[in-house]
């Protein structure tokens, strides 16, 4: 092969940026136990979290799709009970907004809002559920206004219109739907984690409530979605039950029952306050009919536009036979090589990357030079 260098000039390297999206589809079946029951849900002995797989979690085949976790803010204290599920709820909580909120000039953790207005004053989220994404799945971040999540709210635990743990997607005779409306055009930068965006309910199927543009009750912002961290987290309020004329929506009403959020009965209300992490989030996972998103891949390319002339001899062997060249027939005839490849070498000598292209390249010193683009990857 040929050992001839040339430099590249500024103006033949450029940069490039491309995003890749795809669609992940996860059935409510996954996580509710209608198909395998709690065989690919994994459950651990500090009992902070559990994992949902796609799979039974012991298959060598399973993958993971996110965990499920509860957090409960500065604010909770006062109803939390003496437990040792307080201390872990509160650590939860604080684990989370520290990570995906921040601080304030103090030194103290912030909570989650529900308008993104962190320092100010305003509705704040301390009851919550937390459901961070595999990276599997989510890759370098959620496509902002792609998320959509859909959940059984009937009263009955498993809240999806069927007995326990039969609850399928289709069976979902009562749901709301929650998405990050416009989040493309409306998120907010003021995370350390990145880019999030607002929760609200744009749909349901019980019956609509009256008059919901004016109804001081109704308010249908109900979570955050962090998307270069993956992670959701859901307000407690979306499974308080308004009575039958203002309907389920973000606030409690005292004339409205909590939904029953376990096989015993409980609420979802006493469930946080007095329950164990992973009796609420099996609660949870049985009232999940489906979720939507698209994950982004971020690709960063360098493009390098070499100019093939100058290259007019090869020292590989067989371009000689004998001292003959093998492409020329007569002394008259053009010296003729075949571009096959090359190598990208820093200024000290280091190979950075090899390329080849698919075919070769036929090449005589009286044509006009080819263009070739070598394009990294990374």
């Amino acid at each position: 092969m040929g050992s001839m260098y040339k430099h590249f000039e500024a103006k033949d390297i450029k940069s490039a940026r491309t995003r890749l999206n795809e669609a992940i589809p996860l059935t409510g079946s996954l996580t509710n136990g209608s198909v395998y029951g709690t065989d690919n849900i994994k459950t651990y002995a500090h009992g902070i979290f559990v994992s949902c797989y796609d799979y039974p979690y012991l298959s060598s085949s399973a993958n993971q799709i996110c965990d499920l976790s509860v957090g409960v803010g500065v604010n909770g204290d006062s109803y939390l009970s003496s437990s040792a599920w307080a201390a872990k709820k509160r650590n939860i909580y604080n684990m989370f907004s520290q990570v995906l909120v921040g601080h304030d000039a103090d030194g103290d953790i912030l909570r989650f809002d529900q308008d993104g207005d962190l320092v100010n004053a305003g509705t704040k989220y301390d009851d919550v559920f937390i459901i961070p994404f595999s990276r599997l799945l989510y890759k370098d971040e959620i496509k902002k206004g792609s998320f959509s999540l859909t959940l059984g709210i009937e009263e009955d635990y498993d809240g999806l219109g069927g007995g326990e743990g039969e609850g399928t997607a289709g069976m979902c005779d009562e749901t709301i739907t929650i998405e990050d409306e416009d989040a493309e055009n409306d998120y907010r930068v003021n995370s350390p984690a990145g880019e999030y965006g607002i929760l609200r309910v744009t749909d349901d199927t019980t019956a609509a409530p009256n008059d919901t543009e004016t109804d001081a009750d109704y308010d249908p912002r109900c979570g955050l979605i962090f998307y270069q961290a993956g992670i959701v987290v859901l307000s407690h309020d979306i499974f308080n039950a308004f009575d039958s004329v203002s309907n389920i929506h973000g606030k409690i009403s005292s004339s409205g029952a909590d939904c029953e959020m376990d096989s015993s009965g409980q609420t979802v209300t006493q469930l946080l306050r007095n329950g164990s992490i992973e009796d609420a989030c099996d609660a949870l996972r049985h009232r999940i009919c489906r979720i939507d998103f698209n994950n982004t891949t971020e690709l960063h390319s360098t493009i390098y536009t070499l100019r093939v002339d100058g290259f007019n001899h090869s020292s590989n062997p067989t371009y000689l036979s004998g001292s003959q060249i093998r492409t020329k027939r007569s002394r008259y005839d053009q010296d003729t090589v075949y571009f096959t490849g090359g190598e990208l070498v820093a200024a000290d000598g280091a190979v950075l990357a090899k390329f080849s292209v698919s075919e070769p390249i036929k090449h005589q010193a009286s044509t006009d030079s080819k263009v070739i683009r070598v394009r990294l990857d990374y």
